[in-house]
């Protein structure tokens, strides 16, 4: 199935649906395919052996041991 992205904002509820029954969705822009909706399931492999699901919402350490000393860094980089 192939919808437009304005379509695909007004009914994304119902793509999510459709997708999760084993259709495909692929929402074009200006008549150019540019994103499918997939099941997590049936998503391509990355190649890189980790899933993202399982990274998703963490970011301990992200900032190293002190996330103020960090934050400090990076704000002498704006002065």
């Amino acid at each position: 199935m192939k919808v437009g992205s304005e379509e695909a904002r007004q009914n994304l509820s119902k793509l999510i649906e459709t997708a999760e029954r084993g259709d495909p969705v692929i929402i074009e822009k200006h008549g150019r395919a540019k994103v499918m909706l997939v099941p997590i399931k049936n998503a391509p492999d990355s190649g890189s052996g980790e899933s993202m699901v399982a990274l998703a919402g963490t970011g301990a350490g992200m900032w190293g041991k002190s996330v103020s000393s960090h934050v400090d860094l990076l704000r002498g980089e704006w002065e």
